[in-house]
């Protein structure tokens, strides 16, 4: 179903979103959508659904809006999990601990359900790629693929094992949460999962930075 159909809108673009959508002013004028101007006339023959909002990034990148979602998260979650460690290993709260794991959990597994409707509509990795200016060569795009297979290891691993520490932390331990005998198996799943995740986000920013930064 169409979102806007049949208007134009006096635009004015706003730096910080690197020309991304913006919608506003008076009506009959023009609009500026993805730092494409269009007459109100042309307009009313274009119809834009929900892929074409998201076909863009923010962050200034040929990407897609979630995959630059999706990078933000990897930036800001690997401290975000030493602080949550640090928390229970050196402040022994281990009720903030919890409270911050599910958040984190929970935070991240809507930023990859999006990320994975957004590669749908995106025509997946390739269709994505199809946008940078200048394709990617052949050796360039088999070491494109090499980087990605390995994120997708740590990525897919990254979710059983994290998901089997949360898992299991909230069946065994009691409430209020305190230490118990499966203290000791969640403090190994806990560590290797914090290292996944690192491998995650290392490789995810890498993909990135090579898919789409690099010219």
């Amino acid at each position: 179903m169409p979102i806007l159909e049949g208007w134009g809108f006096r635009c004015q673009t706003l730096p910080w979103l690197s020309g991304w959508w913006q919608c506003l002013g008076a009506p009959e004028r023009w609009i500026l959508i993805f730092g494409r101007r269009f007459s109100s006339g042309e307009f009313r023959r274009q119809t834009l659904t929900p892929a074409c909002f998201m076909s863009n990034g923010f962050l200034g990148y040929p990407a897609s809006f979630m995959l630059d979602v999706v990078v933000c998260a990897l930036i800001v979650v690997v401290p975000l999990l030493v602080f949550n460690i640090s928390v229970v290993r050196f402040g022994k709260n281990y009720q903030l601990h919890k409270t911050l794991q599910l958040l984190l959990a929970g935070v991240l597994l809507v930023a990859v359900a999006l990320f994975e409707i957004d590669m749908q509509l995106q025509g997946g990795v390739d269709g994505i790629l199809a946008k940078r200016s200048r394709p990617l060569s052949v050796a360039e795009l088999s070491s494109f693929r090499s980087l990605l297979l390995v994120h997708l290891f740590f990525a897919i691993s990254t979710v059983v094992l994290w998901g089997l520490t949360v898992g299991l932390a909230w069946r065994r331990f009691p409430t209020p949460v305190r230490p118990a005998s499966h203290s000791r198996l969640h403090k190994i799943l806990g560590w290797l999962s914090a290292l996944d995740i690192t491998g995650t986000a290392v490789t995810g920013l890498m993909v990135y930075y090579y898919g789409f930064m690099v010219p």
